[in-house]
Order: structure tokens, then C-alpha cells, then sequence
């Protein structure tokens, strides 16, 4: 019996499957599922391409959409104390898992195919073998002493990082969170882990924004990079938080900033940005609603990993400022 053990535990599935001695670690439901359909998505384009047939599409849309209906059945199975019978179900959807790979094998003997092949091959690694972390940087600012976050944790001041200050007034969680209010362009930055794959979100806290100084782009920024901020690669994704209660993403064919979402003042609000080496795209959401879709971003030619995060509050004129805390 062919047991999978390495999957990221959902809070609703933490619960392990005794059969003899085997025993499934559940998979991340959620994740495994948006993967799959991209599988099927990619597929499915393939064939509007012209790149694969007919039959070479459903040998892999078929045991994908099968995968799916496993994983649906396994999810009610565990819910209703069904464990053996779930199981079963997680057999099959291993199987499945299985024949797509054997589809591609068949695929792969064709030499202008390879990249549609790896990159389903990369969404099935993930299914298979999710990062523990997807972060480039955890970062919760509590154990941080109050004043300046430059020289803290690995904070570096890219331009006036100074002025993002440490403080205990407001936090979404803990004891710290940053603030700034300073009239100046100011960025702070941090290193971390490189990730060609991954997802950094942060929680964001605009403060009386009617009050800001206007600056086009948006006054309050987050991007992940390649290098500090714009440090010579000017390889980076990026969102922006407006004044007028719009947030937007950079989008590199325009140069410009582009509106997907709005926020509310003087609340806090999760940010997320996702990227992938597969095609070198990232996509964006707010508050865990619905994603955009996959955006190219700037220097995605040159792209091999982001390993920074940044911060930036640009405040001309004014008053009012951000908060940024739980960096994850």
C-alpha cells in the first residue's frame, strides 16, 4: 500500500488515519484542489494551442477531475468518522495523481512538448511535496526593541528606512507592529529565504488616508524583490495601497500600477503575492478573497528567485501614515 506522509495539515484535517500500521498525514484540500484545476486549465489550453490531441488531454483532465472528486469524497469521509473508508479514497487519489504522470511520460516523447510537460510536472511536485514555508520573510516585530526597525531582525534602511518605527499602540497580533507617519519618500527592506516559488502575505493598517499627500501610484507599498528594493536587478512584484481606497499591482507591459481590489482605512488588511518559476508569474488577493489572475511582473525575463521584502510609504505632504505587522 502505497502510503504519502509529507503533506501541510489543515486545522479541519488534523486527524491521522490508522490502518495497521500506515498512517496518512492529510493533504492541504484547499491547495491541492487549485493546483489541480490549473493542471486541468494548462491542459485544456494545450489543446486550443494545438500543442496536444484530444486523447492527450483527457489522459490528463480525466484523472485530474477524478483526483478532485477523491479528495471531495475523502474530505466527507473524515468528517463523517469514516476513517478506513477514507483511506480508500486517498488510495485513489494518489493513484490518480499517478496516472498523470504516466500520461506525461507518454507526452514527453515528443521534444517540442517538454515545457508543457515540466511545468505540469512542477504543479504535481507541489501537490505532491507543498513547502513547509512558502515565505520569503516570518516576521512579527514583537521581540523587537520600540523605536527605529533599521538594525533590528535584519531590517536595512534601503532609502529613510529610519522612520519605520517599532511600536506597541497598534498591532494586528502580539505586542509590535511598525508605523510610520513621516513626511518622506521611505523604504525599508529585509533579506530572507529565496524562493523561485512561493507566497509572502503581511497585514497592512492605512491610517487616516484622506489626509495624505497625493502621489499617483499610491502612497503605501509592498513588494517582494530580487535584491533590496530596486538594488541594480529591478526585478521585484509589487501592490500598492491608494488614497482613494484602491489597491493595485504593478504592471510591468504598462508601467503602471493596476486597481484589482479596495481596502478600508484604519483597519487591518492581508495582502498576499504568490509566484512561480513555472512560467514566471505572480498573482495577487486581499483579505483570503478571490486571486487575480497570474500577471507577469517586472524583470520576469531575468527571474531565478525573490529573496527580499520591502516596505515604502511616500508622503509628500499631509498627515496620517501605515502600520505593517506579521510578515508570513
Amino acid at each position: 500500500m502505497r502510503i504519502k506522509i509529507n503533506f501541510l495539515v489543515p486545522a479541519l484535517l488534523l486527524i491521522g488515519l490508522g490502518v495497521g500500521s500506515a498512517v496518512v498525514a492529510n493533504t492541504d484540500t484547499d491547495a491541492a484542489k487549485a493546483l489541480l484545476r490549473e493542471i486541468i486549465e494548462c491542459a485544456k489550453q494545450a489543446k486550443k494551442d494545438k500543442l496536444l490531441k484530444g486523447y492527450e488531454v483527457a489522459n490528463i483532465t480525466r484523472p485530474a477531475n477524478h483526483a478532485l472528486r477523491d479528495l471531495r469524497i475523502y474530505e466527507q469521509r473524515l468528517k463523517q468518522g469514516r476513517d478506513e473508508a477514507a483511506q480508500d479514497r486517498y488510495e485513489s487519489y494518489l493513484e490518480n495523481l499517478d496516472k498523470i504522470d504516466e500520461a506525461l511520460d507518454e507526452i514527453n516523447k515528443r521534444p517540442e512538448r517538454e515545457e508543457f510537460v515540466e511545468k505540469i510536472r512542477a504543479l504535481l511536485n507541489e501537490i505532491r511535496n507543498p513547502s513547509t514555508s512558502l515565505a520569503i520573510v516570518e516576521d512579527n516585530f514583537n521581540d523587537y526593541t520600540n523605536g527605529s526597525v533599521v538594525g533590528q531582525g535584519g531590517w536595512e534602511s534601503y532609502v529613510n528606512g529610519e522612520n519605520f518605527i517599532v511600536q506597541d499602540a497598534v498591532t494586528n497580533e502580539g505586542d509590535k507592529a511598525l508605523h510610520i507617519s513621516a513626511l518622506a519618500d521611505s523604504v525599508a527592506t529585509k533579506k530572507g529565504t529565496p524562493r523561485s516559488d512561493g507566497r509572502q502575505a503581511v497585514y497592512v493598517r492605512t491610517e487616516n488616508r484622506s489626509s495624505w499627500g497625493p502621489y499617483p501610484d499610491g502612497n503605501a507599498q509592498f513588494r517582494v524583490t530580487k535584491n533590496s528594493w530596486a538594488g541594480g536587478t529591478d526585478i521585484f512584484a509589487a501592490v500598492t495601497f491608494k488614497s482613494d481606497g484602491n489597491v493595485a499591482y504593478f504592471d510591468p507591459i504598462s508601467e503602471s500600477y493596476q486597481d484589482f481590489d479596495t481596502y478600508n482605512d484604519n483597519e487591518w488588511t492581508l495582502l498576499e503575492i504568490e509566484w512561480r518559476s513555472s512560467d514566471k508569474m505572480a498573482r495577487y488577493r486581499m483579505n483570503e478573497g478571490t486571486w487575480t489572475d497570474w500577471k507577469t511582473f517586472k524583470g520576469a525575463a531575468s527571474f531565478t528567485d525573490f529573496d527580499y521584502v520591502g516596505f515604502d510609504f511616500i508622503l509628500p505632504s499631509g498627515s496620517g501614515g501605515v502600520r505593517f505587522d506579521t510578515l508570513k
